[in-house]
């Protein structure tokens, strides 16, 4: 917080983002669309939950990232740090959103 990026220098940025469903999403965001921290994925508190990263392996359940282990239909998202929400999706564009990003006129003929 407190840093300024220019999104076209932000090499992060560009992996951000998803396709299709997100199932192989690696990205790092950690807050739901509404502005919560998601719980870490192998914390019980305060939300318990079967979403273990040794039952998920592969999935790359680190952390508190948001993920989408089942390739759910909205996309990636994880439990709450909010006893009140148990989860919530992340607002992860899609890739083709920020292609424009990525082109830098490289490849261009």
């Amino acid at each position: 917080f407190g840093h300024e990026f220019d999104l076209y220098e932000n090499k992060d940025y560009i992996r951000n983002c998803i396709i299709g469903k997100g199932g192989s999403y690696k990205g790092t965001v950690s807050i739901t669309k509404s502005g919560i921290k998601c719980q870490p994925w192998n914390s019980m508190i305060p939300h318990e939950h079967s979403f273990l990263p040794s039952s998920y392996r592969g999935k790359d359940l680190q952390e508190n990232y948001c993920r989408n282990p089942r390739g759910e239909e909205g996309g990636p998202w994880c439990f709450t740090s909010n006893p009140e929400v148990r989860y919530e999706v992340c607002d992860i564009p899609q890739c083709s959103e920020v292609e424009c990003m990525t082109c830098n006129g490289e490849s261009y003929r």
